[in-house]
């Protein structure tokens, strides 16, 4: 029932809107890329016939044939979650090679990123959460295993998920103080979904806390995916202080909003 209430909310959300979204589309084209896989439209790349070699050969033409191996599907929605699930990635491609790791993103700067870090012949723009493309996904990848990078809940995803048999793991849960009052006031229509996500490992425990109140039941803390993050090289502009600083000790206020 609560499935159903969503649906209807959403459809009547996407007919109130269809102008200004069409109009968005017309005029920018940030709005246009990536639309057909948004609503549905599995493209050839993903399908395991094809699959680019990966970070390192050509995206262009370097494709290798597909032995037909299970999919984990990855979704990091921007920027920041392609960075923290870099090293994820790189240790599940090593740790599991009996299966593939497809990666999925909503924005066009996330897709960018992660087109250049794994490889465009395994990623793609997470599809919209309407049933017949949350459908043609699941349908098309089957996954053995679905993995959402910090609060990425969508109600299809997840009962699609659900209704195949797909474990549904969380990496990187947080949430926000910004957030925690909207999720606290419909946590019992979170109740019924995130009660059924096999793993949730959170980045504090004052974000495990949240996530339990909300109805997760296997939670355990597991700290920030970023801090994992390692660089192959240093950055020009570090290499640039370092030699000005000489002995100097160094402080760096990053993210101080």
């Amino acid at each position: 029932m609560i499935l159903f209430l969503y649906n209807v909310g959403l459809l009547l959300a996407l007919l109130l809107g269809a102008p200004w979204w069409l109009w968005r589309m017309a005029t920018t084209q940030k709005y246009r890329e990536g639309l057909r896989e948004r609503l549905g439209g599995v493209p050839e790349r993903l399908s395991g016939r094809d699959l680019d070699a990966g970070p390192g050969h050509s995206v262009s033409g370097s494709v290798i044939r597909s032995v037909g191996k299970p999919v984990i599907w990855l979704h990091a929605v921007s920027v920041g979650e392609v960075l923290a699930v870099s090293r994820l990635v790189a240790e599940l491609d090593v740790g599991l090679p009996a299966y593939r790791v497809m990666i999925s993103t909503t924005t066009r700067t996330g897709q960018a990123l992660a087109r250049q870090r794994f490889g465009a012949g395994r990623v793609f723009y997470c599809p919209l959460d309407l049933p017949w493309a949350v459908a043609a996904y699941l349908k098309e990848l089957k996954p053995a295993m679905l993995v959402l990078a910090e609060t990425e809940f969508w109600p299809n995803l997840l009962s699609g998920c659900f209704q195949r048999g797909i474990r549904v793991v969380v990496v990187n849960a947080r949430i926000s103080d910004r957030s925690w009052p909207r999720y606290r006031r419909l946590r019992r229509l979170w109740r019924p979904f995130l009660s059924r996500l096999t793993a949730v490992l959170a980045q504090s425990e004052t974000d495990a806390e949240r996530l339990r109140a909300l109805g997760c039941a296997q939670v355990t803390v597991s700290g920030n995916l970023k801090f994992d993050v390692r660089a192959g090289e240093r950055a020009a502009a570090t290499r640039l202080v370092q030699k000005l600083a000489g002995d100097l000790g160094l402080v760096v206020a990053g993210s101080t909003l």
